[in-house]
């Protein structure tokens, strides 16, 4: 990459974008190279990027994305538990046996026990890995998931479900601390890979199994992504004599204001990324129920359409993860979603008006309404999906040290149980106690992340560690990070061919 004179560079205008950078011989040909202006942070980090070539069916190649593939199947396991009991609720034999009704205390104990084992897991998976491997780790996680499996679907007592559900939480908390490695832009989109599955198995089949194995067979299969795992260790550069060898020491979180900015970052992604009103996904049976969509059948097809066009748009955004503002997409998709929910719990409230005759039948039901209030809440998964669902895995990542690493991705682990604990104990007592207006909580708070994405986000795209040790050190890091420092110039197939300018 050359550095351009004063008179090579082009006229700095909005106007005059294309220029004519230099003169390129081919035999006996002379061609001009066109090229384009582009403002980057880093000049070293985005020339690197754009200029960086990889074989991708080399043998190398072949064998990381097999590697990643075991990888995904751990989030894989998590979608699908995330899924199958939102379908499992309204089934009459499973009602038939545990008769916990889909709101309530009993749905509250029961969804809500498997994030307290994944809170308690999350501080046992951190020891397990950085000591035995990622690979270890997996394989641990995968054993105490059979364990699991083999609990709740042999239960004949809801107590037995609830133990089992725990058992299943602290097994996928191990599995998924151990899992991501450098592809946690598209794992986090394992979520939808699991989350199909059940919705299959449960409206196309089991729905119409009359016996008890109408839900133990679905909850069987919860077991079978555990069953396949095993990957290569992948090993981190960290200090070695340091907190992060001390599995009770989290003072490197918090021991500066570098770190405390760093971990805030984690802090915001992990509480927005769960509380965002994504946590109505658990109860979808219910949203459709307020909208009229009241057959198990019906709300089930609706929950696989509702996966699989999230599971595109995840991958989606996943692909363009690496060059995605990170700020930008936080604050403005989270403030999309305000307005969707905002929609669909308009709609929500006028189809609950709607009068009833002697028997309860719905007297001239607004189905417009209806439609509209299901296709918002469609698009809010959708965008939170664009939004939040690659970068709650990779936004961590960028903003953590090395050393403190491990420690932060665990600690931010027991936030997003936590968070989960909440939507799934809450969200039952309330969707009971509040119904519809439920929803209006979510928000209201919706509003207030992306207020405080915008105001307090730290952008961390096309910057390297060293660049992001400077902004933490800033002042006012969110600020510092959203400056553009350098100018290149872009041929027309992506490649940098010259640095034009760099700010001071």
């Amino acid at each position: 990459m050359e550095q351009l004179s004063h008179s090579e560079k082009a006229h700095d205008t909005a106007d005059d974008l294309k220029f004519e950078l230099k003169k390129v011989k081919e035999g006996d040909v002379t061609r001009p190279t066109e090229t384009e202006k582009k403002r980057v942070r880093n000049a070293a980090y985005a020339a690197a990027t754009a200029n960086g070539q990889l074989n991708k069916w080399s043998k190398e190649s072949l064998h990381l994305y097999f590697a990643c593939f075991v990888s995904f199947l751990c989030a894989c396991a998590n979608g699908y538990d995330g899924s199958l009991f939102s379908g499992l609720s309204p089934m009459p034999f499973y009602q038939s046996a545990f008769q916990s009704g889909v709101v309530g205390n009993k749905v509250s104990l029961i969804f809500s026990m498997y994030t307290v084992g994944s809170m308690i897991g999350a501080f046992s998976a951190g020891p397990i890995t950085d000591r035995f491997g990622r690979r270890v780790g997996m394989f641990v996680g995968g054993i105490v998931i059979i364990v699991g499996m083999i609990i709740v679907a042999s239960a004949h007592h809801i107590n037995q479900l609830i133990g089992g559900r725990f058992v299943l939480g602290w097994g996928i908390s191990i599995m998924t601390v151990a899992a991501p490695g450098k592809m946690v832009g598209v794992y986090n989109n394992g979520w939808f890979g699991g989350s199909v599955p059940p919705l299959l198995s449960v409206p196309f089949g089991c729905l119409y199994i009359n016996s008890n194995w109408s839900w133990r067979i679905p909850m069987i299969f919860q077991g079978v992504p555990a069953g396949f795992l095993e990957w290569e260790e992948f090993q981190e550069k960290i200090q070695l004599d340091g907190s992060d060898k001390r599995w009770w020491d989290y003072r490197a979180l918090f021991a500066t204001k570098n770190a405390r900015w760093r971990f805030a970052m984690v802090l915001m992604i992990s509480i927005f990324g769960q509380f965002s009103g994504n946590g109505l996904g658990y109860f979808n049976n219910v949203i459709y129920g307020q909208l009229g969509y009241e057959k198990p059948a019906t709300q089930l097809g609706l929950n696989l359409a509702n996966s699989c066009g999230s599971a595109v748009v995840g991958l989606t955004a996943a692909s363009l993860s690496d060059r995605m503002p990170r700020v930008k997409v936080l604050s403005i998709g989270t403030f999309i979603c305000a307005l969707l929910l905002a929609i669909n719990a308009g709609c929500n409230t006028k189809w609950a008006e709607t009068p009833v005759d002697a028997n309860g039948n719905l007297i001239d039901p607004p189905l417009a309404v209806a439609r509209l209030g299901l296709a918002a809440y469609f698009l809010f998964n959708f965008v939170y999906t664009f939004s939040y669902t690659p970068l709650q895995g990779v936004y961590p990542v960028e903003n953590l040290e090395n050393t403190a690493r491990a420690k932060g991705m665990a600690l931010s682990g027991v936030l997003v149980s936590l968070v989960g604990f909440i939507n799934t104990y809450a969200g039952p007592i309330a969707l009971a106690n509040i119904k519809n207006n439920y929803t209006w909580v979510f928000i209201g708070w919706d509003l207030i992340e992306a207020s405080l994405w915008y105001l307090c986000g730290v952008e961390t795209v096309g910057r390297t560690v060293e660049e992001l040790d400077e902004i933490y050190n800033a002042p006012y890091p969110p600020f510092a990070s959203r400056k553009f420092n350098a100018t290149l110039a872009v041929t027309k197939d992506g490649k940098v061919d010259a640095l034009v300018e760099e700010d001071s």
